[in-house]
Formats: structure tokens, C-alpha cells, sequence
């Protein structure tokens, strides 16, 4: 168990790290809250002998598999930045909503789609390593690529306004004065899933854990009175009415007034340094046999999705929706890198679901 503890140390460090410092050193315009710089795209290199492809592409809309269920946080990234990369593009995006088995079933079209450059979608950690960890989805890490790191959303503790708890200690306190009574709802096979499972055996609670299959139906759960509690992600979760945040897995807190993190509630325990591995990490990716076999096609899509993302009428809608403080322009290189630093913490703790 020392060995795993470390690891997720590290693990945690590592990305918040390569998260607040661009990877590879890229900047930020504000590096104190992380916010997207504006940035002309730079040119792509391209090749001559496959130029034609790309001049004439897309001949027709181009499929955006949203392995979420619309509503949620992936839905609601992807249809914001829709209109400005169309226009950036020349050509439409068909939107398909195949949200189930913690993303496989969309992971599943994209994973099929081979080398088909009219198939693009959005691939999130710690999900897709979860459905291969767990669920034993055929696909691997690497059979994706990944456009850009759109966005990152820490995972944090809910309850209605009506509950009793303050914040995530009072709550604690309350389960083990009370075990097996308080339930938690979460979106399937997610971070914050992985999160609450860990969080309760390192903390010795006995709770009721009750998945749904996305953030929409989890949060309606909540205010219906269904579930206690909901650990969702900060920034989708912003909004709700009658709601409270116990506290969040990142290093500070930016939307919710008054609310702590969880490492400064519980300082002495590795449930903050997995909570924040287990933030949502959604990018936008393609089969890599379609970024090997079609590159023209792959550089024009980074292209006119960075100057899609970049643009400030796309910032200042994200913006209102919390999300900028958690945007960077990271490109594909970057973002590959962080697609896999985020699997350790599948790796170490997909047990905790078997």
C-alpha cells in the first residue's frame, strides 16, 4: 500500500505540475490563475504531395462523437466551441451523443472508425482508462490522439442547501455516527466515481455509492432527493439551484464561494492527492490511424480548433460557464503527454471496482 501512496504522489504532482506549467513550457497569459492566452495559431508544416486532401476537406459534415449523455459537461464543451470551429473549418460537425458504459460505447465508434478522417470526438481521463482497466474495452491508450487538452474540471463534494453539513469533515463525521445511511451519486466509471470509492475505504466510511450514466441525470438525482450527496465536477456543477459545495479537489477553489478544498480539510490523508488526479480531463482526439494515414487532414483540424479555442467570443462564453481558469492551449504533442500521466491512477486504484 506504500508503494501505491507514493505513486499517487507523484502521480498527482506530475500533472498538476505539467497542468500549471504548460508541459513543455508553454504560457500561460496569467501563469497565477491559469487562464487561456490569446494566441494567433502558428502555421502548420505541411506536405505538398497531400496538400489536395486537406484544401478540399470537409466535403461533408464531419461526425463529433460526445461519449456523454447531452446535458452534461463533455455535451456542453463541445457544443460551444461547435460554431466558431465550423466556421474556422468551412464545413459542419454532426454532434452524436453516445453516452453509456462510462464512455465505452462512444470510445468504442471512435476506436472503429480506424483511419475515416469524418470521425473526430471527445476522449477523457481518467474514463477511458477506466473502461479499459475495468470494463476490459479493447481499445488502448494509444489507439487515440489527441488534438488539444480542451478542458480540466476538479471533481467536488454537493449537497442541497437543506442538509445539516457545512463542509466535508462535518459530512464525514455524520457517516461514521451513522454508517450505511448517507448515499453518494456518481457519473460512472469517472474520476469522481474512482474518487468516492477510494475516499471511502481510506477513510473507513460506509457509504452507498449509486453511478449514473452522466452528470445530468446525477445532478437531477440530488435535487430530487434521491441521493445525500454528489461528487461531480467543479465547474459543470455550477449553476445549480439549492446547492452547496463541501469541497473541492484542486488546489484552490474558484467558483464556489466559501468553499475549502479538500486537502486543507484533511491535510494529513491521501484522499486530497487522489482527488485531484481524478479531476475530468476532456480532450478532443481522433483515431490515430487517422492522424497517421490522413496527417494534412489531422494539422488542418489543430489548425482551425486552436483558432476556434483561442477565440475570445469562445473564452468569454467559457467564462461564464467557470471554465476558463481551467483552459490552455496545450496542442497534440502536450496533451499526449498528459492523455497518459493520467493513467497511473487507473492503473493503482481500478481494484477498488472489482
Amino acid at each position: 500500500m506504500k508503494k501505491r501512496r507514493t505513486a499517487v504522489t507523484m502521480t498527482a504532482l506530475i500533472i498538476t505540475g505539467m497542468l500549471l506549467t504548460g508541459c513543455g513550457g508553454g504560457q500561460f497569459a496569467d501563469n497565477t490563475d491559469s487562464k487561456v492566452q490569446s494566441e494567433q495559431p502558428a502555421e502548420p508544416e505541411k506536405e505538398t504531395s497531400k496538400s489536395s486532401e486537406a484544401d478540399s476537406y470537409p466535403k461533408e459534415p464531419v461526425r463529433l462523437i460526445v461519449p456523454f449523455a447531452a446535458g452534461g459537461g463533455g455535451d456542453t464543451m463541445v457544443r460551444t466551441i461547435e460554431p466558431y470551429w465550423s466556421k474556422t473549418l468551412g464545413g459542419n460537425f454532426a454532434i452524436e451523443n453516445m453516452g453509456g458504459s462510462g464512455t465505452q460505447i462512444g470510445m468504442m465508434e471512435i476506436y472503429h472508425s480506424e483511419d475515416d478522417p469524418y470521425v473526430i470526438g471527445v476522449i477523457s481521463q481518467p474514463h477511458t482508462s477506466l473502461t479499459i482497466d475495468v470494463q476490459g474495452a479493447p481499445y488502448t491508450l494509444d489507439d487515440f490522439y489527441c488534438i488539444n487538452l480542451h478542458n480540466y474540471d476538479p471533481q467536488s463534494v454537493f449537497v442541497t442547501e437543506d442538509k445539516e453539513w457545512n463542509d466535508f469533515n462535518e459530512l464525514t463525521d455524520y457517516i461514521k455516527a451513522h454508517p450505511g445511511e448517507v448515499t453518494f451519486g456518481v457519473s460512472q466509471m469517472t474520476g469522481g466515481h474512482l474518487w468516492t470509492a477510494f475516499m471511502a475505504e481510506e477513510l473507513g466510511l460506509d457509504i452507498t455509492i449509486v453511478p449514473y450514466d452522466g452528470g445530468s441525470t446525477c445532478r437531477t438525482a440530488l435535487l430530487g432527493g434521491i441521493i445525500d450527496v454528489m461528487v461531480m465536477n467543479e465547474a459543470a456543477s455550477t449553476g445549480m439551484e439549492n446547492t452547496k459545495c463541501l469541497g473541492v479537489n484542486w488546489t484552490e477553489s474558484t467558483l464556489w464561494e466559501n468553499a475549502k478544498t479538500i486537502s486543507e480539510l484533511l491535510p494529513d490523508s491521501k484522499t486530497a492527492e487522489v482527488g485531484i488526479a481524478c479531476a475530468n480531463y476532456k480532450f478532443v482526439g481522433v483515431n490515430r490511424q487517422m492522424k497517421e494515414n490522413h496527417p494534412e487532414i489531422f494539422e488542418k483540424l489543430v489548425e482551425t480548433y486552436k483558432e476556434a479555442y483561442l477565440d475570445e467570443a469562445h473564452l468569454k462564453i467559457c467564462e461564464g460557464q467557470g471554465l476558463r481558469d481551467y483552459m490552455k492551449w496545450y496542442g497534440p504533442e502536450e496533451s499526449q503527454k498528459l492523455w497518459f500521466s493520467i493513467q497511473e491512477i487507473s492503473n493503482q486504484y481500478s481494484y477498488l471496482f472489482k
